[in-house]
């Protein structure tokens, strides 16, 4: 056996060496398979709970990938459980499935395909998305504690203190008023809200202190915020913290469902503010909500949009995209002044157009929060041919109320304007009606007017060409004295009154003397209401019950009189707060105010000369005038 072995071994070793001693054959450089390898290194990355990524390495030669996912799988791949498939090329690389549903197991294979059409094995993985834990706090006028000091107040009930409900605070103050409203708007994303907070005016910006008419909440993480709000249109919803403003939109009419302005909020704790940029705004919602997903915001259009020349033709339309201006002959430029729709947008193009001939295209775009939707705005804007010969006015002013003779005219060139006994100072100013006239005269204000006539005073009117010039001239005339009587009225909207500000001692205003209690003040209020004509914006507060020594209002009376009193009980539930008349011995007048609206008592004095009380004999009184008339 042993001389067989080495027999063959020395064989083997021969063979080995005849080859060895042959020319070598030419390398072999390229293997055509006749398939694709599969795709390697599959890896899924799961984002936002139930967002995936999935991508692998590139295999070599192959144009085109197909994948399959499949739901409630471990890499069994059922027919049955096949959810999504999806060919794609190598550029779209890593590929994004979104929205899955949450805490669910799912497989995903890929194979690749050769220009050839011939395809590699398939390859997969498994992987779990994550279950969505999102925390959420919301503010909701229609519900809660909220809803409950709605309704303890009243609906459209002002109130002028700062309120702190479950974490939100409620900024009023003196003279800058909100209220709670009862309202059926119209539901949307599942809400049926049935009250707001009236925010009854703009509120302060974020850099100015102390705070009003806004509400504010404090957040600690990253978060979604969510407000509901509409208002008449044009107004703009704005939230913002103490170093800026973080959100902008404009809201829907009240008629409407309230517009949702959603901001995404990706710093740490903060206090957030919430108001309207001009005018009262309705709010029925804020939603804080931890752990959501964000949504960019798709709106492109903006919300306003004016010229600093000429006049946009048609009128300005977030949805109407092309517009004609026409400016006069001396316009070098002009300047766009827009109002986004959303915060987030970003504009892109210059927002000042230079004018180097007689006609000048430009254009605006308009990119929304998502980064893909856009809005562009188109101009064409004409320049006039030469300078203008218009010299006349568009408006005339004089300030202080009066009448005019004749009424306001562009053509006609003189006028007298007659004002009150009382007024001695008016100012007038005037306005072109061409950009580039020039007006002088404009902005002057004349004193010491004496009764009678005082003037003329001319305005001149000076066309864009210089070649006319077109003047205009007003008379002031000032009336004489009114006829004096006994009859007085207390007015507290009204000079020497009309102010916040409060007594803690006896003083005499205008024949009206105020006495206050050892431990209370009469204090005035700002505060609107309205009644038989008259408009009143403050108020004069009798803080408890009172008597001829305290708390109370003394003024003297000639004989036989009509006192009228317009008040309200400081409390809107309340139902046994009167008011009382009293010559100082004897109750002569008992009425109960109530606290739901103003009210109107009237007492016919038949006594002599004399002075008079009032004061409250239970509790609070808010009262705006008192009038005394006599036969």
């Amino acid at each position: 056996m042993k001389n067989i072995f080495k027999y063959g071994f020395f064989s083997v070793l021969t063979l080995v060496g005849i080859l060895s001693c042959e020319d070598r054959a030419e390398e072999i450089d390229n293997v055509n398979y006749p398939r694709p390898f599969s795709p390697t290194n599959i890896k899924a990355e799961i984002t936002n709970q139930t967002d995936v990524s999935i991508k692998w390495d590139e295999v070599d030669n192959a144009i085109s990938y197909v994948t399959e996912l499949y739901s409630n799988d471990s890499l069994a791949f059922a027919p049955d459980a096949l959810t999504q498939t999806r060919e794609v090329i190598p550029v779209d690389i890593p590929v994004h499935f979104l929205d899955l549903e949450k805490n669910i197991r799912y497989s995903i294979r890929v194979k690749a395909i050769k220009a050839d059409g011939t395809e590699s094995k398939w390859e997969g993985i498994t992987f779990k998305t994550e279950e969505i834990k999102v925390k959420i706090t919301e503010w909701n006028f229609s519900e809660g504690e909220l809803n409950e000091a709605a309704q303890t107040l009243g609906s459209n009930t002002t109130f002028e203190d700062v309120k702190v409900i479950n974490g939100l605070t409620i900024h009023a103050a003196s003279g800058k008023s909100m209220r709670f409203t009862q309202y059926a708007a119209a539901e949307v994303d599942g809400y049926d809200f049935s009250w707001y907070l009236d925010l009854q005016g703009g509120g302060t910006a974020y850099d100015v202190e102390p705070r009003n008419r806004c509400v504010s909440f404090e957040v600690t993480e990253p978060c979604i915020i969510t407000i509901y709000a509409n208002a008449a249109v044009g107004r703009t919803l704005e939230a913002f913290t103490t170093t800026g403003v973080i959100g902008t939109l404009a809201v829907n009419d009240k008629a409407q469902p309230a517009t949702k302005m959603l901001i995404n909020w990706t710093g740490g704790k903060e206090r957030i503010y919430v108001r309207s940029q001009s005018s009262g705004l309705n709010l029925y919602l804020i939603r804080v909500a931890v752990g959501e997903v964000y949504i960019p915001n798709t709106v492109s259009d903006l919300t306003r949009l004016t010229v600093s020349e000429g006049t946009l033709t048609p009128a300005f339309s977030g949805s109407t995209y092309d517009y004609t201006i026409n400016v006069p002959y001396s316009t070098q430029s002009v300047t766009f002044t827009p109002t986004l729709g959303h915060a987030k947008q970003t504009i892109n193009g210059s927002l000042t157009a230079n004018l180097t001939a007689a006609e000048t295209n430009h254009s605006i775009e308009v990119v929304a929060e998502d980064g893909t939707t856009s809005s562009t705005y188109t101009f064409k804007i004409i320049r006039e041919t030469e300078r203008s010969i218009d010299a006349t006015l568009k408006t005339l002013v004089i300030t202080g109320g009066g009448d005019w003779n004749p009424a306001f005219s562009p053509d006609v060139t003189s006028y007298v304007y007659t004002i009150p006994n009382e007024l001695t100072s008016v100012t007038i100013t005037a306005t072109a009606n061409h950009s580039y006239a020039t007006v002088g005269g404009s902005g002057n204000t004349y004193s010491d007017l004496q009764v009678g006539n005082n003037g003329p005073y001319t305005i001149s009117v000076i066309a864009e060409n210089n070649s006319i010039v077109k003047t205009y001239s007003v008379t002031v005339k000032r009336e004489l004295p009114a006829v004096g009587n006994n009859d007085k009225d207390w007015n507290f909207s009204e000079a020497p009154f009309g102010e916040v500000i409060e007594y803690s001692t006896e003083i005499t205003l205008d024949d009206l003397t105020l006495i206050p209690a050892s431990d209370k003040t009469i204090k005035f209020t700002a505060n609107n209401k309205s009644m038989d004509g008259f408009s009143f914006t403050h108020r004069l507060q009798l803080q408890g019950s009172g008597s001829t020594t305290a708390n109370a209002l003394k003024f003297a009376v000639t004989g036989a009189c009509k006192i009228t009193v317009y008040g309200m009980a400081a409390n809107s539930s309340a139902t046994d707060r009167p008011l009382i008349i009293s010559d100082g011995t004897t109750e002569l007048f008992s009425e109960v105010l109530l606290g739901d609206v103003i009210y109107k008592k009237e007492y016919d004095y038949t006594g002599g000369a004399g002075d008079l009380y009032i004061y409250s004999g239970n509790s609070g009184l808010n009262l705006y005038m008192i009038r005394v008339a006599y036969p």
